[in-house]
């Protein structure tokens, strides 16, 4: 959910030999992964502010991978501690990676990165392929300050791909279980309430549109699939007409409307912040929503059904949306107005 992906022009500094991770890159991804024998020279580069992500270049074989180092990353508001968790998460999304390429994502139109390695002792770190292409969010920059509103649409319609295929190959004939989704959004409500975004009031009425949700049982019309679980728009890479997801720790089985009610309110907070219009990422959305509904077939009943569930899913993003520190407080607060519009039944 940042504004942009960022990545440093000119290397931060060339991985020193004695760096243990010098160690992990040379020996078990460059010898025995990819079968490289010339000895490698990494150039390094920052991909992310919050130093969780980083790209190494070699300078011999001009080949790059991405480290990704859960000891960095922030859980419940802090970047150390919990390491037992953040193993787990690494480990979580090493093995979701490898099980998302076995139903057919490895290759072909729809991809996800591929994982090469992962280390606990070196912060933490999970190496995989790096992937060429632009995010989702640049090309939003791209359709608010360079008119290419056409290109966005193309990738949404990619990314209505993507998804779907996601979702029609490991559907399972479960209904979902909608206490799962409440309990996350509850956690944004305390969340959000502890860091004095939202006070008493908004938060009881937040709580009373949850309970309209759980009484409405409009949750539990859907079946199981599984979804990315963080289908925000730099978790998605484009080139040319093929899409690679990356950042696959958080998927799980649940509604695949949760996916869509994600992408929609990424789309909502994006194009209003940079806009300056809440409603500047409407037809986005709508043009998403159908491109879906054309790639799994669904016809006018189901397509209300969907959207509706959509609606709870994309609120609750919104509410997770309205966290994010490095938004000023006053736009975050406007839009926790969105989410209870978009929650209200």
């Amino acid at each position: 959910m940042l504004p942009a992906t960022t990545m440093t022009i000119a290397p931060l500094a060339t991985l020193a030999p004695d760096d243990p991770l010098y160690a992990l890159l040379a020996g078990e991804v460059w010898a025995h992964q990819l079968g490289i024998t010339t000895t490698p020279i990494f150039d390094v580069y920052k991909l992310d502010p919050s130093s969780t992500a980083y790209r190494y270049a070699d300078q011999v074989s001009g080949v790059a991978v991405v480290g990704k180092f859960f000891g960095n990353k922030w859980i419940d508001g802090a970047q150390d501690g919990n390491m037992s968790l953040r193993i787990e998460l690494m480990e979580r999304e090493f093995a979701n990676l490898l099980h998302v390429r076995t139903l057919g994502f490895d290759s072909g139109q729809y991809q996800v990165v591929r994982p090469l390695a992962m280390a606990a002792t070196i912060n933490c770190v999970l190496i995989e392929d790096a992937v060429p292409g632009d995010d989702l969010v640049s090309t939003i920059h791209a359709a608010v300050y360079e008119n290419a509103g056409a290109l966005l649409r193309t990738r949404l319609r990619l990314l209505a791909g993507w998804l779907a295929a996601l979702h029609r190959r490991s559907a399972i004939a479960k209904p979902v279980v909608p206490e799962h989704a409440f309990a996350y959004y509850d956690k944004m409500l305390n969340q959000l309430r502890g860091w004095e975004v939202i006070d008493a009031d908004q938060q009881l009425r937040f709580e009373r549109l949850r309970d309209d949700w759980a009484t409405s049982g409009l949750l539990g019309d859907a079946q199981q699939a599984l979804v990315h679980g963080d289908a925000t728009p730099a978790h998605f890479l484009f080139q040319g007409s093929q899409v690679t997801a990356i950042d696959l720790e958080r998927m799980h089985t649940a509604d695949p409307a949760a996916d869509l009610g994600c992408v929609a309110a990424e789309l909502r907070h994006l194009l209003s912040w940079l806009k300056g219009d809440t409603w500047a990422g409407e037809p986005y959305i709508r043009h998403f929503y159908a491109s879906y509904a054309a790639e799994v077939g669904l016809g006018k009943a189901d397509f209300a059904a969907l959207t509706e569930r959509c609606r709870f899913y994309m609120g609750c993003t919104e509410l997770r949306i309205c966290r994010n520190s490095w938004l000023d407080l006053d736009y975050r607060r406007a839009f926790l107005a969105e989410a209870e519009h978009c929650l209200a039944l």
